[in-house]
Parts: structure tokens; C-alpha cells; sequence
């Protein structure tokens, strides 16, 4: 269950950071993306394979995806921000339960 969290954030996160290339011309979000997609990608075939590094990765991406997308998302209000804010939170959230156990 855990890998498949961090699978398919990972998924949508990366396709978040293409799509915002492809609209806006924007790298930073290319950049992010990529980098933070394919991240929690790895975390999430860590997890599948038994290692538990995969769990201390997701949630580490997890909060920086949120934290990072939570101040655009104050400052804008925009939908985009917000949702990317939650999928971060959320993913930090499952894994630091999954740690605490």
C-alpha cells in the first residue's frame, strides 16, 4: 500500500511538473517536478522491494513538496498550488504514520 502511495504521487507530480513546462514554459516547475515525481517514484519501489529508505524518502519529499507548494498556494490562492499542497501533506503524512508504527 505504501509503495503505491508514493508510486502514484510520484506519477502525478511528475506529469504536474510536465504539464507546467508545456503550458507556462516554466522550468522550475519542469525541474521540480522531475526531480521531486521521480523521487517519490524510488521511494515507492524501495518500499515495494522491502526498504524501508523508501519511506524516510517519500515522507523527506513529501513535506518539501508541500512546504514548497504551500507558500505559492497562500500567496496565489491558486487551484493548482492547493492540490499539489495536499498531495505533499498527504503523502508526508501516510509515510510519518507508517514510520511511527
Amino acid at each position: 500500500m505504501s509503495s503505491n502511495v508514493s508510486s502514484v504521487a510520484g506519477a502525478i507530480v511528475f506529469a504536474g511538473g510536465v504539464l507546467g513546462y508545456v503550458q507556462a514554459r516554466s522550468r522550475p516547475s519542469l525541474i521540480a517536478g522531475s526531480v521531486i515525481g521521480f523521487g517519490l517514484m524510488t521511494g515507492g519501489y524501495l518500499i515495494s522491494k522491502g526498504d524501508v529508505t523508501g519511506n524516510y524518502i517519500s515522507a523527506t519529499l513529501g513535506t518539501i513538496l508541500a512546504l514548497s507548494m504551500g507558500r505559492k498556494a497562500i500567496a496565489t490562492l491558486a487551484p493548482v498550488p492547493i492540490i499539489f499542497t495536499v498531495i505533499g501533506a498527504s503523502v508526508a503524512a501516510h509515510h510519518i504514520m507508517f514510520l511511527s508504527k
